[in-house]
């Protein structure tokens, strides 16, 4: 017997299934009826001797390529379990492309779910105005008495990456340095890899309480933040770098478009007696949600807007509540599939390979090809 099928099968009577978050940054494996992933791992891989993300697919077959060598890292290095006879719960984005489904329907039994109605689960609702600020978009989809709105889906690409952007420019212009060598802060800060600007975000990037002021000395700024390089290199991050890169996620853009103001027009697309009980039951998820202050900012600007027009003619809202789940915004997904997979669901709505040869696809609420009735069974 393998070792890893071993370990598997030590004090279990069943097997349990397996329940994946595949995000655009990192992963997050572990199984179900847990309360808590195993592993967090990025969603890259070496092939040929380079280290792409999954999602940076060529072909199918390219696809294929990445997606197989993940599996591998994750049944294998990870979870330390044989991915034979062992269902999977796939927390799956409503924007996720066809073709990635399809290629994850090589597993043997598979439930895919939708990540946003997932993240209600630990909190026991069935109603929530859900915004999942990702690495590379920010994703708003209202779900109502367990339905997601779809026809009401905003998305923005104000999420990880453009703090990352913003960092870098706030790092050159208010940024110092002690480089032995007598390279500048443009230089040091162009050689930055993705890796170490993300690290500094999580050590030093704070979200105000409010906009800050162009006027200096009309606010306290954090206290500046020295981050140590290799060769003997000390970036001092100055404190209004550590307030400035969030402010993006805040700051109006060519169409007049934040995060707040998604969360409005989210609700003026949802029917008339949703848009309160939406609006008091905001969940906000993901790995940017960790940046501190982000929630309580988040819920003053868009009280904010509201209280403006266009939103304060056509809304009539002043009542918005924000929920503190019971997990780490970067997992709740996560355990809202772990707790979806506990139960007798994987059982009865589950989609086997046999079957997934025998249609040829998977089926989509988006394709006209799957009758209704074959999309509601899976």
């Amino acid at each position: 017997m393998p070792l890893y099928e071993g370990i598997g099968l030590i004090g279990e009577k069943q097997l349990p299934p397996v329940c994946l978050d595949i995000g655009s940054a990192y992963t997050k494996c572990g199984f179900c009826g847990e309360t808590g992933p195993r592993a967090i791992i990025p969603t890259r891989v070496k092939l040929d001797g380079q280290e792409r993300s999954v999602f940076d697919y060529r072909s199918r077959e390219d696809l294929d390529r990445l997606l197989v060598a993940l599996l591998e890292t994750i049944y294998f290095r990870r979870l330390l379990v044989s991915p034979k006879d062992r269902p999977v719960v796939v927390a799956e984005s409503l924007l996720t492309p066809t073709i990635f489904r399809d290629v994850l329907a090589s597993v043997s039994c598979l439930l895919l779910a939708p990540s946003h109605l997932l993240a209600l689960m630990p909190l026991g609702l069935q109603t929530g105005l859900v915004l999942d600020i990702g690495h590379e978009e920010a994703v708003c989809i209202p779900v109502y008495e367990g339905v997601p709105v779809l026809r009401a889906w905003q998305a923005l690409p104000l999420a990880a990456r453009a703090v990352h952007r913003s960092l870098r420019t706030a790092l050159k212009e208010h940024g110092s340095v002690v480089d032995p060598a007598g390279r500048s802060v443009e230089q040091v800060v162009d050689s930055l890899s993705d890796a170490v600007v993300e690290d500094i975000k999580v050590r030093g990037v704070l979200v105000a309480p409010s906009a800050p002021s162009e006027a200096a000395g009309s606010e306290p700024i954090p206290v500046p933040l020295p981050y140590p390089l290799p060769g003997g290199v000390t970036l001092t991050v100055a404190g209004r770098s550590r307030l400035l890169p969030a402010e993006v996620l805040f700051t109006a853009d060519a169409d007049n478009q934040t995060l707040a103001t998604m969360l409005l027009d989210a609700l003026l697309q949802c029917p008339l007696d949703s848009r309160r009980p939406l609006a008091a039951s905001l969940v906000v998820l993901g790995g940017t949600a960790h940046l501190p202050g982000i929630k309580a900012r988040l819920l003053s600007e868009v009280r904010r807007q509201a209280a403006l027009p266009p939103y304060s003619e056509t809304l009539h809202l002043d009542t918005f509540r924000m929920h503190r789940p019971p997990a780490k915004a970067n997992y709740l997904t996560w355990l809202g599939g772990a707790m979806f997979g506990g139960t007798d669901v994987v059982l009865t709505r589950s989609l086997t390979r046999e079957k997934y040869l025998e249609l040829g696809a998977l089926p989509d609420w988006c394709s006209l090809a799957t009758p209704v009735a074959d999309s509601r069974g899976v």
